[in-house]
């Protein structure tokens, strides 16, 4: 391939969006020496996001040699969002229901507040559990929904909640801010180090820290209700989110 390149005039720019896991598989350690090899070797390294870009860093490509260029959505289409901050507070979660996205540390937490709706979006082996919880009578289930669906969920909930023990990024984080809603997320996403702030459009959890989570949920849900107007302009404001790649690259030309 890297002979091809230099015959045909091509140029290798991957993007990039892994992090490393506190506990790395045997496949990607016995697979990193390789991956070095490729990414230094690569003409420009696009990088999903601030922790992505970190992480080319330490696989030995130059600073200069990476581009950020986070993940980004369309243009959304927000509903009416005056009836924030609802009463009682309507927690939302959207993804496919997998241990790794913490599905269970949200149920497991939202059930010992005392108060609150939570409104659950997605499909996937850990239904039932999902289903035990709706038994509940506070707990949601919408099943996987269409992007009009999804979008009147995300305009009718006030706090986004991502749990996931590992997301490369978190593209549902960049559609709830674009509809106003606050965020609540663990470390291990992506998304955080760029969009989440503590106390400005939402708070960031130790991952699988399921007491850590229910505390937020309970004591600082409010207050991440009563900033959710302002999440809007974070999303706007911030720098390259709505920059496709290609263009990255074609300004570089």
């Amino acid at each position: 391939t890297f002979a091809l390149r230099r015959r045909e005039g091509w140029a290798f720019v991957p993007w990039w969006g892994s992090f490393s896991k506190d506990q790395p598989s045997l496949a990607r350690k016995l697979s990193e020496r390789w991956v070095r090899h490729f990414l230094s070797h690569s003409d420009l390294c696009l990088a999903y996001g601030t922790r992505a870009a970190g992480e080319l860093r330490r696989l030995g490509v130059a600073a200069e040699a990476i581009r950020c260029v986070p993940n980004a959505v369309p243009d959304g289409e927000p509903g009416p969002t005056n009836g924030r901050p609802h009463r009682p507070m309507r927690f939302l979660y959207v993804g496919q229901l997998i241990e790794r996205k913490g599905i269970a540390e949200l149920l497991e937490a939202f059930s010992q507040l005392p108060a609150g709706e939570l409104y659950v979006a997605g499909d996937g082996p850990l239904r039932p559990l999902v289903a035990r919880a709706v038994g509940g009578g506070r707990v949601t289930y919408v099943g996987h929904v269409d992007r009009a669906a999804l979008q009147r969920l995300y305009s009718e909930s006030d706090v986004l909640v991502l749990p996931s023990r590992y997301e490369v990024w978190g593209l549902v984080i960049n559609e709830a801010l674009q509809h106003g809603l606050a965020v609540i997320a663990t470390e291990a996403v992506g998304a955080v180090d760029d969009l989440v702030f503590d106390g400005r459009n939402g708070y960031v959890t130790p991952t699988g820290d399921v007491e850590a989570l229910r505390d937020v949920l309970a004591s600082r849900s409010a207050e991440c209700a009563a900033l959710a107007a302002d999440c809007y302009g974070t999303v706007l404001g911030a720098p390259l989110l709505g920059v496709a790649p290609v263009h990255a690259i074609e300004s570089l030309a």
